[in-house]
């Protein structure tokens, strides 16, 4: 699969887009893409998923979801897909500030040159203005100002003025009234990108759209803000379901306490990115994939309290049947059940024993 990070005109000669985040790339996102996939072979194109570095969250509301998958395992689920090509996005304030009709002009189609772009049913791209509506209250007046006569607008009287206390100065401000209100620009370059809009000018620019209707279990709708909280939880079975998958985390294997090979169960403590989700504390059961072969292992999440609490949750891994230095390397651990709560013991005998039970539940 071919990886694009820079844009230039003519990027892809001809192309079959899905577009999304995909953080989870769950099976709502699977079926947008491999409609891509489907459409590309029926139209003889490259398929391809533009997807984004970091969640747009970032930076249009300065707050960071929880990452459920890392860019580098999106795109590795994508290929696994068989899409052709993937273009990733830094979505920065440049590309937070275009509008749909510009994204689409300039990118959809004068850099991918799309032939077919399939989303899923509430996907939405491009900036939307909002400016502020008067109230009928506020009415216009001339100014009798001598050498021009120009039209202001008069402040109702419910506009009153305020001091702004903001450290350094003391500025008086308009508190505007509770019926001026905040509107949507109806204006056609400042409409919101989403099925629709994309249908409208299909035929302007020569591509097909495909919208995809949510994927439903038990339920609820498939969604990656869904599988945040199951995760959150501890319900890793449930998580799995929706990914279509088991949940996994990679990191880095580093040095800890060597307490676990003291208690006669080594573990390999994990270096993990500060934005990728966790799930809740506690015992799991999983699998540890160590190059290219994988192991059964049990997993504890949480604060040690019986050896000293942390001050942040720790990921370590206990692998069976295995005694190799892994320090420095990338492992990755899939969660397949939560067995049990973290706990508090009296002593690091009992702690021994439990482990002991542990291991032999999820043999």
């Amino acid at each position: 699969m071919l990886v694009f990070r820079e844009l230039k005109e003519n990027l892809l000669e001809s192309s079959c887009l899905a577009l999304g985040v995909f953080d989870g790339v769950h099976l709502g996102h699977q079926k947008v893409i491999l409609n891509a996939v489907k459409k590309a072979q029926e139209l003889g194109n490259t398929s391809a998923v533009v997807t984004f570095s970091k969640h747009p969250r970032f930076v249009i509301s300065k707050s960071n979801p929880d990452i459920i998958t890392s860019i580098e395992e999106r795109l590795e689920l994508f290929e696994n897909l068989g899409v052709q090509a993937a273009v990733v996005l830094d979505f920065d304030e440049k590309l937070a500030s275009m509008t749909a009709k510009e994204y689409l002009k300039n990118i959809l189609i004068g850099c991918l040159n799309a032939k077919s772009i399939t989303i899923g049913y509430n996907h939405k791209f491009g900036q939307q203005s909002c400016k502020l509506r008067q109230p009928d209250s506020c009415t216009k007046y001339f100014d009798k100002n001598e050498g021009k006569q120009s039209c202001k607008l008069r402040q109702p009287d419910s506009c009153t003025k305020y001091f702004d206390k903001n450290e350094g100065k003391q500025s008086c401000k308009l508190r505007q009234p509770d019926s001026c209100t905040k509107y949507f620009d109806k204006n056609e370059d400042n409409k919101p990108g989403n099925g629709k809009f994309l249908e409208n000018y299909s035929k302007k620019h020569g591509y097909e759209v495909s919208i995809i209707s949510p994927v439903k279990i038990d339920s609820h709708v498939v969604s990656s803000s869904v599988i945040r909280k199951f995760i959150l939880k501890g319900d890793v079975e449930t998580a799995a379901k929706f990914l279509g998958r088991s949940f996994k985390i990679k990191g880095t294997v580093i040095h800890g306490q060597h307490l676990g090979r003291t208690l006669g169960f080594p573990t390999a403590n994990l270096l993990l990115p500060d934005d990728l989700i966790i799930p809740l504390n506690g015992v799991y059961s999983g699998l540890v994939k160590i190059d290219a072969k994988v192991y059964h292992a049990v997993i504890n999440i949480g604060k040690r309290p019986t050896i000293g609490d942390l001050k942040k949750d720790l990921v370590e891994a206990h692998i069976l049947d295995f005694d190799e230095d892994i320090y420095g390397k990338i492992i990755e651990i899939s969660f397949l059940e939560r067995i049990r709560n973290e706990i508090k013991f009296n002593s690091l005998e009992e702690l021994k024993i439990q482990i002991k039970k542990d291991c032999d539940f999820i043999k």
